[in-house]
């Protein structure tokens, strides 16, 4: 019955919110690693999406990133992206800026490398 009355009180907004956020931060840390290379343009398009992404977690995003990082270049390295990406794309389902933000990010050092276009285009169909 307490526990009942503690989970009630959990705001799923804010628990699938936080999911999306996380999903959405792998998915944009992957697709600036994913050509190898990481320009000073990522740079600063992955910088202002931290600052607006909403973060609820008791984990500082800082903390999460780095994990990330680490989690995206083993799935680069071990050839597992399509994993990874199936892994992330559940909760980001729905949201059709997704994919634009990603765009976005993958086209701000002034070209969409062949890896990142197969990301998209992964991310476009993981994302029906």
């Amino acid at each position: 019955m307490l526990l009942e009355k503690l989970f009630s009180r959990i705001d799923d907004s804010a628990m699938v919110e936080q999911k999306h956020s996380e999903s959405l931060l792998a998915i944009c840390t992957l697709a600036y690693q994913i050509d190898g290379k990481f320009s000073a343009e990522e740079q600063g398009v992955f910088d202002d999406l931290v600052k607006r992404i909403p973060w609820h977690s008791q984990t500082r995003i800082e903390t999460f990133h780095s994990k990330v990082i680490s989690d995206a270049r083993d799935a680069i390295g071990r050839g597992e992206v399509k994993q990874f990406v199936a892994d992330h794309a559940q909760s980001l389902r729905g949201d059709s800026s997704v994919l634009e933000v990603v765009k976005e990010l993958s086209a701000s050092d002034g070209e969409v490398s062949e890896s990142e276009a197969k990301l998209l285009k992964l991310l476009d169909a993981s994302l029906k």
